[in-house]
């Protein structure tokens, strides 16, 4: 029928005319005694609550040494239980608590108390495993009376190490927090969900004049510009619905002395514990650097009059050479539009730069034009840096040509000019005002003035004392420097 039955089987082996036989007999037992029963559930329940159970347990004797540990225990302080059992675990103990301990064992009559209240004592102490780690553990402990063994002490410990760890982070990341919010030297504040303050930092309140209490609880939008609340209002209709808004916005802010700030507003929104919406709002003074870009706008505008207008050509370009700026001058000595010489290598040559230093020596060449003439022009070259330390070059051009020219037919009349003198029979010579200096003598001077032209050269005025001394004065005259 299923049931169980204990029996004792008893095998004996007889002789038989066929062969060995084996008599076999069942004798049925009675069910265990109740103390045997007891002390099996009593196996079984120390089993469950002691050997298996998850939190480290220990067990005492009156000596402090311990009799039994289960295998959390063991786990947690990282030894095997022969290691364990008879020792006392005061080894174990962190060393700045072992006084402590051991003052509390000098109470002779400690566990007397302790047995005698029944009560559970709970204690905090650091440990130290085997590998040296440190342990925080909460010990609690019961003292027991045995007739047999005398006190048992009985322990269940529980590992806050990590939940210790886990603390320490928090505050630490609250005091990181605090030294991150109050002492940062950017203006940040904390707004509801009605967008009220509810806390500010003293770059806060430096930047806009005010003292925490007289702000904490209003709207900010009290002492935003005129003209940008409208504006303001929107955005947080839009916030309120779920809308996208940028993380930066730009707020124009009036200091309490009415002075405006011009800020950039990065917000991030998050909850509190309790769930309600909260943002922390960080402000940036851009009031400076605005007006900076101002005047920087302005500097550039005037520059770029400058540069257009110029009446030479200049041209800008990178440290190979690349044109990256010409002016409307420089395009007509070229011959070509500036979209065609932006981006493109340098179309006036090749640069030449003093050994000395980074300025470019003066250099005249001829430039051939696209549409077949030719310029004679001056450029000089000259390395700088832009706002990013780049290096780049500034070319100053001038356009020589009709100089050239001019200097071309001079030289052409002063050619003609010294073959007539040569040819004719009159003495010519060419002087300063004064006869100062002398620059051109002919051949014929010599045989009319009878005096060498190199004589002439050295004393001008020495002509002079050939002429007879009636006239002298007269000829005199006629080289004066004021006309006569």
């Amino acid at each position: 029928d299923g049931r169980r039955v204990r029996v004792r089987v008893a095998v004996e082996r007889e002789p038989h005319a066929g062969g060995p036989r084996l008599l076999c007999c069942a004798t049925p037992l009675p069910d265990p005694t109740p103390a045997r029963a007891e002390l099996d559930r009593l196996r079984r329940w120390h089993d469950a609550f002691f050997r298996l159970a998850p939190l480290p347990a220990c067990v005492q004797g009156a000596d402090w040494r311990m009799i039994s540990v289960n295998p959390a225990y063991c786990e947690l302080m990282g030894y095997e239980e022969r290691e364990l059992v008879g020792r006392d675990p005061v080894f174990m103990i962190a060393p700045d608590y072992v006084e402590e301990m051991l003052r509390a064992r000098a109470d002779g009559s400690l566990l007397a108390r302790m047995a005698a209240e029944g009560t559970v004592r709970t204690h905090e102490r650091r440990w130290v495993r085997r590998d040296g780690r440190p342990l925080l553990l909460r010990v609690h402990t019961r003292v027991l009376y045995d007739p047999r063994h005398g006190y048992l002490v009985c322990s269940l410990t529980e590992d806050l190490t990590a939940d210790r760890l886990r603390v320490d982070e928090v505050i630490r990341d609250n005091e990181m927090f605090r030294l991150l919010f109050e002492e940062s030297p950017s203006p940040k504040s904390i707004q509801d969900a009605s967008f009220r303050l509810v806390k500010v930092n003293r770059a806060y309140c430096e930047m806009f004049g005010y003292q925490p209490s007289e702000i904490l609880g209003r709207d900010p939008i009290e002492w935003a510009a005129a003209a940008d609340r409208e504006m303001i209002l929107d955005q947080r209709q839009r916030a309120l619905r779920g809308e996208h808004l940028p993380a930066t916005l730009t707020r124009r802010i009036m200091h309490r002395d009415g002075s405006m700030r011009i800020c950039r507003l990065m917000r991030h929104t998050t909850h509190a514990s309790d769930g309600t919406r909260i943002e922390l709002i960080t402000l940036h003074d851009e009031t400076e650097e605005i007006r900076m870009q101002q005047r920087l706008r302005a500097y550039w505008q005037r520059f770029e009059r400058f540069f257009e207008q110029a009446p030479v050509g200049l041209m800008i370009s990178d440290a190979v050479g690349r044109v990256a700026l010409v002016n409307r001058t420089l395009e007509d000595i070229v011959g070509r539009p500036r979209d065609r010489l932006i981006g493109s290598p340098d179309a006036l040559g090749e640069a030449r730069f003093e050994a000395s230093g980074r300025g470019g020596a003066r250099q005249r060449t001829t430039l051939a034009r696209d549409d077949g003439s030719t310029r004679w022009i001056d450029r000089i070259d000259r390395e700088l840096e832009d706002l990013d330390g780049r290096p780049m070059r500034l070319t100053v051009v001038h356009d020589v040509t009709r100089e050239r020219n001019l200097r071309d037919e001079l030289i052409e009349t002063e050619e003609r000019f010294r073959q007539f003198a040569e040819l004719v029979d009159d003495a010519i010579f060419v002087a300063d005002p004064g006869l100062v200096q002398v620059h051109y003598v002919n051949g014929r001077f010599e045989a009319t003035w009878g005096m060498a032209r190199s004589e002439l050269v050295r004393d001008p005025r020495g002509l002079l004392a050939a002429v007879l001394p009636a006239p002298r004065d007269e000829v005199a005259a006629l080289f004066a420097r004021q006309a006569v």
